[in-house]
């Protein structure tokens, strides 16, 4: 390289050094740095693109979630799961109703869970007797069901837990809990348990479970209702426990079995049987045997505990348009 293309080389890089410097001064002038916001004082946003959407107040810019993604605005005001507790009874209460001749069963009550503990048959023949004896020959009353004893006690009929979707689906356990013997007469018993505050006075939900035994009838009704206490909207999910504990029938076979019907179209299917030794099987899984699931084309008809001559069934009465359902068993 001669002398004079030396020269011409720096000077060409001199001029665009100069460019640049200039150049960078000027786009400083026009588009002034924007200063950092004062503590406090909220940062600005950019202006969007044409056709972009604007973030709403407090959002970020940038790509904004879809409708289905975004998370729902936050309560100031909405009570946290802990907050609250299910107030327990003062005491264990066991209460005994029915039995002959006016009623064809006998039960015991416990107030733990509102559940309960064993029932009798009393049906009487012409003679006084009692038609299903506790065993050939001797004239009492024959038990149908009674408490399983395990690590723990489980009652036949124990409400087991509640669930409510507005407080983050937050599952309060009741079978262990001393319900409120609210209301009691000589075919009749009711049990209450409320959701209220630890610490305060508000109260979100009241449960109430009521017993009913038929006369003449071996029939038994139970009624359990949730009321909303608050002023808000609360989705509710109980789970209740059936009957437990029936006897086996003979020493040289086990017929015990649970089972489930469905109903599709006005008619009850089939029923689903699950036998004892295959429930003892499944019971290491950390899912339990499921007999029946709702459809959009099934309901619930009835499940039974049973043995070889007995059995325990319940059935759903619900009334037209009710939104409450069964949707597991």
């Amino acid at each position: 390289m001669d002398r004079n293309q030396f020269r011409t080389l720096v000077t060409g890089l001199l001029l665009a050094l100069g460019v640049f410097i200039a150049y960078q001064y000027v786009i400083s002038w026009v588009y002034p740095p924007r200063k950092p916001p004062a503590p406090g004082e909220p940062a600005a946003v950019a202006p969007a693109p044409p056709g972009a959407t604007q973030p709403g107040a407090g959002e970020p810019s940038g790509t904004q979630p879809s409708f289905a993604e975004a998370a729902p605005p936050a309560t100031a005001t909405a009570p946290r799961a802990e907050q609250f507790h299910f107030v327990p009874g003062s005491s264990l209460n066991n209460i005994v109703l029915g039995g002959a001749p006016r009623y064809d069963v006998q039960l015991s009550f416990t107030s733990r869970g509102a559940a309960v503990e064993w029932i009798r048959l009393t049906t009487r023949n012409e003679e006084g007797n009692y038609v299903y004896n506790s065993a050939p020959g001797v004239n009492e009353p024959y038990q149908l069901i009674k408490p399983v004893q395990d690590t723990e006690t489980y009652d036949s009929f124990a409400t087991a837990e509640i669930q409510i979707r507005e407080m983050g689906d937050h599952t309060w356990r009741l079978a262990d809990l001393p319900w409120i013997v609210s209301a009691q007469t000589d075919e009749s018993i009711a049990f209450t348990t409320t959701l209220q505050q630890v610490e305060g006075d508000e109260r979100l939900v009241r449960l109430t479970k009521t017993y009913t035994l038929v006369p003449e009838k071996p029939l038994v009704d139970l009624s359990l209702t949730a009321e909303n206490l608050s002023t808000r909207p609360l989705t509710i999910k109980l789970t209740q426990d059936a009957a437990v504990g029936i006897p086996r029938e003979g020493p040289s076979t086990d017929m015990r079995a649970v089972m489930a019907a469905k109903m599709a179209d006005g008619v009850v299917q089939a029923a689903k049987v699950e036998t004892r030794n295959n429930l003892r099987t499944a019971a290491g899984q950390p899912k339990p045997v499921t007999l029946f699931t709702a459809t959009a084309e099934s309901e619930f008809a009835w499940t039974a505990l049973m043995d070889r001559f007995f059995g325990v069934f319940v059935r759903p009465l619900r009334q037209p348009e009710s939104p409450e359902r069964v949707v597991q068993v």
